[in-house]
């Protein structure tokens, strides 16, 4: 084989390999994958990361991720969806307060945090929602995201909400777009197929 036979195929299993090296976005369901337990830790990977559960505010359950953006990565967008609640006993929304949000680690420091009680963030019993906790552009590194606590201000009884956390990885460096990576690999099989032409002429 030639050397521009050699580099031809070497190209082409270059973009079979690096289409292949890419890992799925996460989707972390607790009613399948088991508790989030207290800074658990998820590696996210480029695309739509999802992780869904159920916080219970009474009594105190700790949901919370260490999230890690990769080398080569950022994370571009985090949205908090509060998909229902379950109530027991008189305990109202208003009295169930708790902290958490996205903070960075290993500073701890806060981008956004829901202080308090869904309620200021115009959340109700009655409705779910959807909370833009971020969007913009942070690098990789270590993030953690999830609820906190609960501490009931007066009633009784539990209150649990169902959520979904979704976090937007984009790669840091523009990709080579598929179909570039299709073509480079289409040229290099038809090159590899010339090469073997010529030598049986």
């Amino acid at each position: 084989m030639t050397k521009l036979g050699r580099f031809l195929a070497v190209s082409a299993l270059a973009a079979l390999a690096a289409g292949a090296a890419n890992a799925a976005p996460i989707t972390y369901d607790e009613a399948i994958d088991g508790d989030l337990t207290q800074f658990m830790s998820l590696t996210l990977d480029t695309g739509v990361n999802t992780v869904t559960g159920t916080f219970n505010f009474l009594p105190g359950d700790n949901d919370n991720a260490s999230i890690v953006v990769g080398p080569g990565k950022r994370l571009v967008g985090v949205t908090l969806d509060i998909l229902g609640f379950t109530t027991t006993g008189t305990l109202s929304l208003s009295e169930a307060r708790f902290g958490g949000g996205l903070y960075a680690l290993p500073s701890v420091t806060v981008i956004n945090a829901l202080e308090a009680t869904l309620i200021e963030h115009g959340v109700t019993l009655a409705t779910s929602a959807s909370l833009d906790l971020f969007s913009g552009d942070l690098a990789d590194g270590r993030y953690l995201g999830g609820f906190t606590g609960g501490i009931a201000t007066s009633g009784s009884g539990t209150l649990d909400v169902a959520y979904r956390w979704t976090y937007v990885v984009d790669d840091a460096t523009a990709a080579v777009p598929a179909p570039a990576s299709g073509l480079l690999l289409a040229a290099g099989l038809a090159g590899l197929g010339r090469i073997r032409k010529r030598r049986r002429a």
